[in-house]
């Protein structure tokens, strides 16, 4: 019976094929988690894989906001997470969030920046100004 790969084993295999460009690799990759049966381990490694391309230079960002992200606030957060990660790359996921009232929430996968209008209310209460 072969060995198990391990998930950073695989992470880290996915994110070098993705670095040189060849995204038939995730296809291969989910194939080979439904062939042994590991397919709850998909979030952990995609996870894993945001990781190991952060390690390369390229940061994933998920940015969860209360209405479209304009062009202008996705170019200022680009710029602020190359900076603050000294990314080469930066890509960009948003997705509009109906929980929150205002603000944004940005996550890669080393940090996560809370600017929401929540969060801005929690810092105030805590200050009990």
């Amino acid at each position: 019976m072969a060995r198990r790969l391990s998930r950073r084993a695989l992470a880290g295999y996915a994110a070098q094929q993705l670095l040189d460009g060849k995204t038939a690799v995730l296809q291969q990759l989910a194939a080979y988690l439904i062939e042994v049966r590991r397919t709850k381990e998909v979030d952990l490694l995609v996870r894993d894989i945001e990781h190991a391309l952060a390690a390369s230079g390229v940061v994933v960002a998920d940015i969860a906001s209360a209405r479209e992200v304009t062009a202008t606030l996705r170019t200022a957060i680009v710029a602020y997470i190359t900076k603050a990660t000294s990314a080469d790359d930066v890509q960009v996921r948003s997705r509009i969030d109906t929980s929150l009232v205002g603000g944004v929430r940005i996550r890669t996968p080393d940090a996560e920046y809370d600017a929401t209008v929540r969060r801005q209310l929690i810092k105030l209460q805590a200050m009990k100004v």
